[in-house]
């Protein structure tokens, strides 16, 4: 079978119009198409094309004394449009550490799974000031790109541990808003 091959005149535009004359498609010189008052019914986006983005908040300070990974109570979920895509998890808290030689540690776990694969997570905040009787107040931030391979609904969390003693995460003197924030990206 062979093509069916239209060409404009020589620097002219390619269109398609409607009966009234109005154009419907119109290809310009450059190759770039212009579609006019399209209703799209199949579209497979390029991979790396953001699809949805999702944002988790939380205000509530949370402590722990475990030595284990505890919920902080900062989550989101979200829905994968398919299975090849990716998420781009970010998140972003503040935690409070009592006396030198503390560490926080924070990961991000995609339901029960710890998606990190170093015990020590994705983010720790050291309390180094060396002084016994000082406390630390600092920020910890996590960026991850997970491969769920599902299209149901998927939570993902932050969960903090320390090596001794507590932290409070998401502490503040005047409030403090911890978020996560979920993109999908076509894979």
């Amino acid at each position: 079978m062979a093509n069916l091959i239209i060409k404009p005149t020589s620097g002219g535009l390619l269109k398609l119009q409607e009966d009234g004359g109005t154009d419907a498609i119109s290809i310009g010189t450059d190759g770039k198409s212009t579609i006019t008052n399209a209703v799209i019914t199949a579209w497979t986006p390029p991979a790396g094309t953001v699809l949805q983005v999702v944002q988790g908040l939380n205000h509530a300070e949370a402590g722990t004394t475990s030595t284990s990974y505890v919920a902080t109570g900062i989550d989101v979920s979200i829905t994968p449009s398919a299975t090849s895509s990716k998420v781009l998890i970010m998140a972003n808290t503040s935690v409070y550490l009592t006396h030198a030689g503390y560490v926080a540690y924070y990961t991000i776990y995609r339901g029960s799974t710890n998606l990190s694969e170093d015990v020590n997570g994705f983010a720790n905040v050291h309390q180094t000031d060396g002084t016994s009787t000082v406390d630390m107040i600092a920020p910890a931030s996590m960026v991850f790109l997970d491969s769920p391979n599902t299209t149901s609904a998927t939570t993902y969390q932050i969960y903090a541990r320390v090596n001794n003693s507590a932290l409070t995460t998401n502490w503040s003197m005047n409030g403090s808003t911890s978020t996560i924030i979920c993109q999908e990206i076509a894979g």
